[in-house]
């Protein structure tokens, strides 16, 4: 929206543009992508320790993730901003200190591939989500819904 944006300005609003999307959330806008709940509810069931990674703010995601229903699903929730880590990268390996090493990366961005295969996790880019196909194409394996996830899973 703003390409001649200074990274500042961008930080700025950033807060401002979370906190518009998560009223529209509580005003009944925005969809979840199809079987989320379903997916995420079948694999803490089966013992999978479920943690979030992300690049958003600190506010926003345990707010959606709140306004879901889904915050019971997650061990842990984690942010860069949260964690003043420098990046991804090194919020998993924050992650994988406190929770084990045994784990597999899943996203939709170059950054999550890339923070899981730096360390030396098995990736899975999620098609259906806002990357690119080129910024999956470093992944280990890709899936194009979220129900997906459920299959590759129980077949490792």
């Amino acid at each position: 929206m703003l390409p001649e944006a200074s990274e500042s300005v961008i930080d700025d609003l950033e807060p401002v543009l979370d906190r518009f999307i998560l009223r529209e959330v509580d005003n009944g806008n925005g969809d979840l992508f199809p079987g989320v709940k379903e997916t995420l509810s079948a694999l803490s069931e089966q013992g999978y320790q479920l943690y979030v990674a992300s690049n958003g703010n600190a506010e926003y995601v345990p707010g959606a993730l709140e306004r879901e229903g889904l915050t019971s699903l997650f061990e842990g929730i984690y942010s860069v901003q949260q964690y003043q880590s420098g990046n991804k990268v090194e919020l998993v390996r924050t992650i994988l200190e406190k929770a084990g090493k045994d784990a597999i990366m899943i996203g939709d961005r170059s950054s999550d591939i890339e923070a899981g295969t730096e360390n030396h996790l098995p990736t899975i880019g999620c098609r259906f989500g806002n990357g690119s196909d080129e910024e999956l194409e470093a992944a280990d394996t890709k899936v194009d819904s979220f129900e997906e996830l459920l299959h590759v899973l129980t077949e490792k």
